[in-house]
């Protein structure tokens, strides 16, 4: 059984994120913006990566590479699909650009501090050099 560490403080703040992330997805899909599936899986990603990275990685240092790969899925997939840039660049519809920029603002706080916690779980991983 892998023993149980303090959360790091970048982890917490990645993981605030994610959260902050998926209520502006959520929130997206709640004030009709066009194009979300009946149920968007957006809010259900981030929700469960954000989820596991609280409640597991104290264990499991790897689990902030499972806790990356929902915001780094969203952030790549909203890149390229671009509706949210036109949002953004519009603040006359409040409903849109505040969900938008949640959304956005909680990816870009996942990316920064899920990058930092990856590097500082890197930095003290016991060496597995051969004596």
């Amino acid at each position: 059984m892998a023993e149980r560490r303090p959360l790091p403080l970048a982890a917490k703040i990645h993981a605030g994120g994610t959260f902050l992330a998926a209520v502006g997805v959520a929130s997206e899909y709640a004030v009709g913006v066009p194009g979300f599936p009946t149920i968007p899986p957006g809010p259900i990603i981030l929700a469960v990566c954000g989820i596991l990275v609280v409640t597991l990685m104290a264990r499991l240092k790897w689990m902030i590479i499972v806790g990356l790969a929902g915001p780094v899925f969203l952030t790549v997939g909203g890149a390229m699909e671009g509706s949210g840039f036109d949002r953004l660049a519009d603040p006359a519809h409040v409903a849109f650009f505040i969900s938008t920029a949640l959304q956005w603002a909680g990816l870009a706080v996942s990316l920064v501090f899920g990058i930092a916690a990856l590097l500082q779980v890197l930095r003290t991983a016991p060496s597995r050099a051969a004596a």
